[in-house]
């Protein structure tokens, strides 16, 4: 979503802000629906299923809609639906689990939903460079996010959908022990006054085991949001000197009226004045370009392709190109050398007279463009300066798409080693018990050192062993902390209890978001990679808070005598 949100015209100061309605829906939402959830049965969708399946096609609607919003605005009111929905869904996913087994299996079970979890983040972080591979455009406008982002986002939308109705439609639950009794308790605690009330009740009455394990979350999720909000801004720059690009040095140049324009009226102008420099270098050049490419060059967005220009390609600098752009040109190019030995005439080639007529054609509409912006003066009184910052600005954007793409792609190696851990705990909780307080307390101190080493990292291969280390404490987070607490609590208010731990996760994510870059500032810098200092400094102290957690049933399974 930072990325998104950088896209739109945020700068990485204002990303955590924006992030913040994803946790303040879930500290309304999460108690509401564990204690509805708790409330519910259904003789076919039984009690958690009906809001995995509401969740889920509310979340894939916003996934499709979100990369393609045209304003910042529309995109953080996305994050606030598609985290509303996720909590939906989401939220009784966890109580599932612990309806589902018995005391004795649920570090098991709770490590067996992680462990899926880890495989879709690798493959949901990758996914934006994956499709670049394969020939998906990774670059786009100022204001336009990138097709391989937009189609990353919709192959998650499908995905997410297609698990969560397998899981409706094969996953059976228990019902109550005494339905009468459940129907009766159900019609008394029905309405959503008395859904508040017993949320509140449920909060004032919190288990001291669920209150000293909400210092370990608070901690443990502050450094996570760091890490969700900045690490793009943070590592984008600091390891690949790739900063998103700004326009600033064009408003200067063309003055108020394109400052006042808005980010896609900016985004219009930008394209009608690269095509304006294109155009200008094509016209004075001598050139055999086949008609076909001619007109594919000349659409919007298009990449110009395979067009012969005697020893070389022209019309755009070559470093501004694709590689797999580049390659074409030379092997076209090599080609029509070839040919041309033999018969220049044999290639379909436009003739100088009708070329330049077309070209003037594409001048006067962009000019015309940019008259209607009101800026076509100033563009012609710093036509050479503007043509050289727009290409200028073009290739430290598909730098930044790159160094993104890299970015997302070195994540998701958290979601892989967390896996890893998973499959570990998995085989070991299968028929060992464990300390869970000590395994999670060593898990978030890995983590910190993940985070802690980026600062020092120059060679962005070492981000694997970063994001390996903060994959160890993200597998632990979302196993651990649950396997202790559903072993403290009673089964029948699983499911508000649940929604009401989830507040230690959405608390720490309200304060990072209002308070993150006064923060890191404040404590190391300006720097934008300093929020990962904060993140390790923050599971560091959640790794010690564990030293809180005395309850014997919550550290390690103990049978009833």
């Amino acid at each position: 979503m930072s990325r998104i949100f950088e896209t739109l015209g945020a700068d990485e100061h204002s990303l955590p802000l924006l992030w913040i309605a994803a946790p303040l829906t879930g500290l309304i939402v999460q108690p509401i629906i564990g204690q509805m959830s708790d409330n519910t049965w259904h003789p076919r969708f039984g009690r958690r299923r009906p809001y995995f399946l509401i969740g889920a096609i509310l979340a894939s609607l916003t996934l499709l809609i979100v990369p393609h919003s045209p304003v910042l605005w529309m995109s953080a009111g996305g994050l606030w639906i598609l985290d509303a929905s996720m909590n939906i869904s989401m939220e009784p996913f966890r109580a599932l689990v612990a309806d589902k087994l018995p005391d004795s299996q649920r570090s098991f079970g709770f490590v067996v939903q992680t462990l899926i979890i880890g495989v879709s983040t690798w493959v949901a972080s990758k996914l934006p460079d994956i499709l670049t591979y394969f020939g998906v455009s990774n670059e786009a406008d100022p204001g336009v996010v990138p097709m391989s982002v937009q189609l990353a986002f919709g192959i998650g939308a499908g995905v997410f959908l297609l698990a969560i109705l397998y899981t409706v439609f094969t996953t059976k639950e228990y019902p109550p022990e005494d339905i009468e009794a459940f129907r009766a308790e159900q019609k008394a605690n029905s309405g959503l006054r008395n859904t508040i009330s017993e949320v509140y009740k449920n909060i004032m009455n919190m288990p001291r085991t669920m209150l000293r394990l909400g210092v370990v979350q608070f901690f443990s999720w502050f450094a996570f949001f760091c890490m969700w909000s900045m690490a793009n801004p943070a590592l984008t720059d600091h390891i690949y000197d790739s900063a998103k690009p700004k326009l600033d040095s064009l408003e200067e140049h063309l003055g108020e009226q394109f400052t006042e324009l808005s980010l896609s009226e900016k985004s219009k102008a930008f394209s009608s004045m690269e095509r304006l420099s294109l155009l200008s270098e094509l016209k004075n050049q001598k050139i055999y370009l086949p008609t076909s490419d001619f007109k594919s060059l000349l659409q919007k967005r298009k990449e110009p392709k395979l067009f012969y220009a005697g020893d070389d390609a022209i019309g755009m600098p070559l470093d501004a190109l694709p590689e797999s752009t580049i390659k074409s040109i030379r092997s076209y190019t090599d080609k029509k050398q070839e040919e041309a030995h033999a018969n220049v005439e044999g290639a379909p080639l436009i003739h100088r007279g009708k070329f330049n007529d077309t070209l003037e054609k594409y001048i006067k509409k962009d000019l015309l463009v940019l008259e209607g912006f009101k800026i076509r003066s100033d563009y012609e009184k710093s036509k050479e300066f503007v043509e050289a910052e727009v290409f200028t600005y073009r290739k430290k954007d598909k730098s930044y798409n790159d160094a993104s793409n890299k970015v997302g792609s070195y994540m998701g190696n958290y979601g892989l080693s967390s896996m890893l851990f998973a499959l570990l705990l998995t085989f070991w909780t299968a028929k060992r018990r464990i300390n869970r307080k000590y395994v999670h307390m060593i898990s978030l101190f890995i983590g910190a050192f993940g985070f802690l080493s980026m600062y020092s990292i120059t060679e962005p291969s070492m981000l694997v062993v970063s994001f390996i280390c903060i994959g160890f404490s993200w597998g632990s987070i979302l196993s651990m902390p649950y396997a202790m607490l559903s072993s403290t609590l009673d089964r029948n208010r699983m499911g508000v209890y649940m929604g009401i731990f989830n507040m230690f996760i959405v608390i720490p994510q309200i304060v990072a978001a209002t308070s993150l870059t006064f923060m890191y500032k404040g404590l190391f810098g300006e720097e934008p990679i300093n929020a990962m200092l904060l993140a390790g400094t923050s599971l560091a102290m959640a790794g010690l808070s564990n030293l809180l957690i005395t309850n014997k049933k919550a550290v390690t399974y103990t049978p009833e005598a």
